[in-house]
């Protein structure tokens, strides 16, 4: 049977779910089938949206109050749309009056409609893009500016993350910790430091089991029953069996 999810999202800690979450339960929602995020809307890696997308499936309608709280960019947008659409999953945008389980009569229409002028929007989007990130490359280049891979401090992150779980340090004040890199962009970014962090917990939740375990379960058994997540479509395991494997001799 179908289900209807909900999802609501803020960009700081500090802000309010309940308009947003008020208005989708209005819906038909069941509170425990809406999920949310505390957190900018600039990547996909937030862990409410992926853990509804680990559960959503085909014939499923998923409700947002408005279309910009799905992500912070058009083309962001309707990168997931296209993926729900897909997938055969339906959308409704309450405040646009979007919804695409209804395919007929005027309704209909406005729907496709507006969802034609979003994807017109985030097409063009892209291309400013290009042409803006283009124009700043020549003219660096005319100004000396060498580009390349910089170099990271590969224990970066490691320090960051023990600062983050440990030393209870905010993101920002880690940022802010260890500086720029040789290209004059922090060394540390809030998206990597937040999935080096998920990763080290699942790694440190692996090796709990293992010893629990009486120190018998395989590498493959940890790996399949550890953290997942979606990459292109598809759940992938956070666990990789090498690094697992170095982990699990050095307790041994």
């Amino acid at each position: 049977m179908s289900k209807v999810y909900g999802y609501a999202r803020v960009s700081t800690v500090s802000q309010d779910l309940t308009i947003q979450v008020n208005a989708i339960m209005t819906m038909g929602v069941e509170p425990e089938n809406i999920f949310t995020d505390k957190l900018s809307g600039k990547n996909m890696e937030r862990e409410g949206l992926q853990t509804l997308l680990s559960l959503i499936e085909t014939g499923d309608t998923l409700i947002v109050h408005k279309l910009d709280r799905l992500g912070r960019s058009v083309s962001q947008i309707m990168s997931l749309v296209d993926e729900l659409k897909n997938k055969g999953i339906y959308l409704v945008i309450m405040d646009a009056g979007i919804d695409t389980r209804n395919d007929e009569g005027m309704a209909g229409m406005m729907t496709k409609a507006l969802m034609t002028i979003i994807s017109l929007m985030a097409e063009m989007e892209r291309v400013l893009i290009l042409e803006r990130t283009q124009a700043g490359i020549e003219n660096a280049r005319a100004n000396g500016v060498k580009f390349g891979r910089p170099e990271v401090n590969k224990n970066a992150y490691d320090l960051a993350v023990i600062d983050y779980l440990e030393n209870d340090m905010t993101s920002s004040a880690i940022i802010k910790k260890y500086g720029k890199d040789s290209a004059g962009k922090d060394l540390i970014t809030e998206a990597t430091l937040f999935r080096r962090v998920r990763e080290y917990q699942s790694y440190q939740t692996a090796i709990k089991s293992y010893l629990e375990s009486g120190k018998t379960k395989s590498v493959e058994e940890l790996i399949a029953e550890g953290e997942h997540k979606k990459v292109r479509g598809e759940m992938k395991p956070i666990l990789k069996a090498k690094k697992l494997t170095q982990m699990i001799k050095e307790v041994m």
